[in-house]
This record gives C-alpha cells, sequence and structure tokens, in this order.
C-alpha cells in the first residue's frame, strides 16, 4: 500500500470514529435524543436541557429516578412509564419555573393519546412531579397520570391534551400535596378520585372543563345537591364546593361528577377547599 492510500484510510476512520462518538445511547450520553427501552434498576439522573425517548413500556423498580429542571421526555407510540410496581422505587421530576420538566409525545404531529401516560404503582414511595407538563398522553379509560395505591406530590403542573382523564387516583390513593395545577383540554373528567381524599387537593388548582366534565368521584351520587344546566354562578359553585370540602364528614359522603355546568364551553374552575 503507498503512502497516499495510507493518509486515505487514516481520513476515513477519524470520521467514521467521529460519528460514532456522536450516537447516542441508552444512558443519555451523545448529543443527541437519547434512547430509554430497558427499566430502571438503579439510581439514574436524567440530565437537564437534554431530551430523551422513551420507547415501549419502562419501569423504575428498587431505585431512584431523577430528572432535572428543563429535561425533555418524548415517547413513542403506545409508551409508558410505571414508577413501583414490583418494589419501592421514587420517580423525583421537580422543575422550575423557568425550566419545567416536559413529558410529550416522540410524533410530528401528536394526538390526544400518542403515548400511554404515567403510571405510579403501590411501591412508589415520596415521589414528586412540580413545574411539569404532560401532554397528549392516556388512553380509553385511563389518565394522563394514574395513582395505584399510592401518594404523590403533585404541584405547579400542567395537564393536557389526553385522551381520556387527565389524572385518575384509584380509591386508596390520595396526594402528598397538590397546588396550583393546571387541567385543560381532557377528553373526560380532568381529576378522578375517591371522595374520602378530596381533602387531600390543595388550593390554586384550575380545571378548564368542556360542557359537563369537571370533578369525577368513584362513588355514587347519594348527595342531595343539584347542579343543574341553570346553574351558571360561579360564585355559587365556589361556595358549594367549600362547604362540601370543608363542612362535610368526607368519609361517608357519596358523589359523581359534583361540577357539572353544561350551559359553558371553557369554566375555569379554582378549587379553594377552607
Amino acid at each position: 500500500m503507498d503512502h497516499k492510500s495510507k493518509i486515505s484510510l487514516i481520513v476515513i476512520a477519524g470520521f467514521m470514529s467521529l460519528f460514532v462518538a456522536c450516537e447516542p445511547d441508552d444512558n443519555g450520553n451523545g448529543s443527541g435524543s437519547n434512547i430509554i427501552s430497558t427499566d430502571i434498576i438503579q439510581n439514574t439522573t436524567r440530565e437537564s436541557d437534554k431530551t430523551y425517548v422513551i420507547s415501549g413500556s419502562v419501569s423504575v423498580d428498587g431505585a431512584t429516578l431523577t430528572i432535572q429542571p428543563g429535561t425533555t421526555i418524548k415517547f413513542d407510540a403506545g409508551a409508558s412509564l410505571h414508577i413501583g410496581y414490583s418494589s419501592n422505587a421514587t420517580l423525583i421530576s421537580n422543575g422550575t419555573a423557568d425550566k419545567p420538566i416536559v413529558f410529550t409525545s416522540n410524533a410530528s404531529n401528536p394526538t390526544p393519546g400518542s403515548w400511554e401516560g404515567i403510571t405510579f404503582w403501590e411501591y412508589s414511595l415520596n415521589s414528586s412531579m412540580q413545574f411539569c407538563t404532560i401532554e397528549y398522553a392516556g388512553k380509553s379509560g385511563e389518565g394522563a397520570v394514574n395513582l395505584e395505591g399510592c401518594a404523590i406530590t403533585f404541584s405547579n403542573n400542567t395537564v393536557k391534551n389526553a385522551k381520556d382523564y387527565g389524572l385518575k387516583l384509584s380509591s386508596e390513593s390520595s396526594f402528598i400535596e397538590m397546588n396550583d395545577n393546571q387541567f385543560e383540554n381532557c377528553g373526560n373528567h380532568p381529576l378522578r378520585l375517591s371522595c374520602e381524599f378530596i381533602h387531600t387537593i390543595g388550593t390554586g388548582n384550575f380545571l378548564i372543563v368542556l360542557m359537563v366534565r369537571g370533578l369525577m368521584f368513584l362513588e355514587e351520587v347519594q348527595l342531595g345537591i343539584s347542579l343543574g344546566a341553570s346553574m351558571t354562578n360561579l360564585t355559587m359553585l365556589t361556595m358549594i364546593l367549600t362547604m362540601i370540602m370543608g363542612r362535610l364528614p368526607l368519609s361517608r359522603v357519596r358523589f359523581l361528577n359534583l361540577v357539572q355546568i353544561p350551559d359553558f364551553m371553557l369554566v375555569p374552575i379554582k378549587i379553594q377547599p377552607l
């Protein structure tokens, strides 16, 4: 081989090494989108200002997943994230007002239900989502965010363009803290939970409801208060909400679809428990 051929091979090898070095990996290294397709079983941090893509169903078990402010997590079609399904696990996803964390679809033109959502299971311990945006998530009968037998901190978040529920809690689920969230453009009720745990809802939460879909409670209607089509006074509505949340014994109260205002297309409702 002559000298010129050797130089050509060295140049080609150099270019190939550059391409290999820039290829993203599953651990969040590299300059592109980073694919996450395997379960997380050891403490892991997703770094600020990077974009990650979840492919398939990914579980966090026996570990803590920390997502730094400014991170974007995208989901392929049908993908989902599960926290604490089989062993103790924690999600710490706390952004800031200036650097929120975004959970969204990886599709070019996403629609509600483009990915399946985030579920916290019974072994979720002290998980927290703050200053997050969750969009285009969910599937029929489920929420963009689901709680199954656990309690989490959920504050300063925006849930929008959900296929069905915005936030769905099982009968044994509640909030450690739940303040200053906004729900908009959900295909079903923005918030579904047991009336036994309505007192765990804090203040400053806005539900932009479509037609008759507001708060939904798991139990059937057994409460003698009617909010029919003529109920258009938001001040009266706030008074009724405050009375129910702050003064009635909630452990035995049964009611469904408390907020029903068919006369409005978009209604901002501020939850203000005593």
